[in-house]
């Protein structure tokens, strides 16, 4: 690479906070240009369409049957201009381009955990073709691997049978946005006879809002708290009307908000919310965890996801099991109860997750790109 000009790093990812957080990121640095492919609609001028959106089933399955060797042709033009390629999240068409093109520049790999994890029992087949495909990938075509936690590391490299460790890395690259930081701009104060309870994942039925609202309905404190959920794309999908009915039949006040939401109007809610609630079927570490942390926002999490338990312990969170309807509803009381314990959890929140803004992964985001320029 000529010693005069910037860094050229090609950012495959799907369109979401994380990537675009990084894109963010990234394009501050003065000694880096980017190029952002995964986008479905070009607002910037780095931005590369790879997926284009399709109105019928017949447009629909063009574009599926197009999109592989659109993918490919771009993964091939752009290794002759790039020094460098960085993958968030693996989708498919990633995954088969990495496989095929013969790449001559270093690739990055940040996983998600959707993405390397293959639970579906029902697609049993071709889930095994795409984890051999993985494998390989993985052990011929990616560099490094950039994961958060050791629990995750140590489950990718069991999974894939990875024994080279210099491919695997741990570093901080997922930022807490600024407006998390910042409680003073958010003056509104919690109610002392309502009780706000947040559930900001996606309203599907992976995160088991259905299992959180039989939960609240065996609370004592039940007429008194309030459940919110976010509906990001808008959809009126079954599981939400489901979601609707279940709660008006057990008489729990639900809020549905149908569209997303800015980081902003996120941490406003979250710093009147009293518990910021994740117990999905598997994660990896939800975000929304920390930020809600931050902002006092206890989180209430599912204890079988031994991801989660990399940066939360009893000292700071509230681990129950969602199947276990009577004593969740219970655990849950007792803290509403002790007012002096959410305070005590708010305070090592606060200091535990101070180290992710977003200077610092400026900071991680740099050493990871030379690290593997330099080899």
């Amino acid at each position: 690479m000529p010693e005069n000009r910037k860094i050229r790093i090609c950012m495959w990812g799907t369109k979401g906070p994380f990537f675009d957080n990084h894109i963010r990121l990234l394009e501050s640095i003065e000694s880096i240009t980017i190029l952002s492919i995964g986008s479905w609609h070009r607002t910037k001028s780095y931005d590369i369409i790879a997926f284009n959106n399709a109105e019928s089933p017949i447009e629909k399955i063009f574009e599926i049957l197009k999109r592989p060797f659109r993918v490919i042709l771009l993964f091939s033009k752009l290794d002759k201009w790039c020094d460098v390629h960085i993958v968030h999240y693996m989708n498919l068409w990633y995954l088969l381009s990495l496989f095929v093109v013969p790449l001559k520049k270093p690739v990055i790999y940040i996983p998600y955990g959707t993405d390397w994890r293959y639970g579906n029992k029902n697609r049993g087949r071709i889930n095994y073709i795409r984890k051999l495909i993985f494998k390989y990938v993985v052990h011929k075509k990616i560099d490094l691997v950039v994961l958060e936690f050791h629990f995750n590391l140590r489950r990718f490299a069991e999974i894939l049978e990875l024994r080279d460790i210099e491919k695997l890395s741990l570093y901080t690259i997922f930022p807490v946005r600024n407006s998390f930081y910042k409680p003073t701009d958010y003056p509104i104060k919690k109610s002392s006879s309502c009780f706000l309870i947040f559930s900001p994942r996606a309203l599907r039925p992976f995160y088991n809002h259905d299992i959180l609202i039989d939960i609240i309905s065996m609370s004592k404190f039940r007429n008194s708290i309030v459940l919110l959920f976010i509906n990001s794309f808008g959809h009126n999908n079954k599981y939400v009307e489901n979601i609707a009915s279940k709660a008006k039949n057990l008489n729990i006040k639900v809020s549905i908000i149908n569209r997303f939401l800015s980081a902003d109007e996120m941490a406003r809610l979250f710093s009147i919310s009293e518990f910021n609630v994740n117990i999905p079927v598997d994660d990896q570490f939800g975000m929304s965890i920390m930020e809600g942390a931050l902002l006092c926002s206890i989180p209430i999490l599912n204890k079988h996801v031994k991801s989660y338990r990399e940066l939360m312990g009893q000292k700071n969170a509230i681990f129950i099991d969602p199947y276990s309807i009577e004593e969740a509803s219970k655990l849950i009381d007792s803290i509403l109860a002790n007012r002096k314990l959410h305070k005590k959890m708010c305070r090592i929140n606060r200091k535990i997750f101070r180290n992710r803004k977003e200077s610092n992964v400026v900071e991680n985001l740099t050493e990871v790109i030379f690290k593997v320029i330099e080899r």
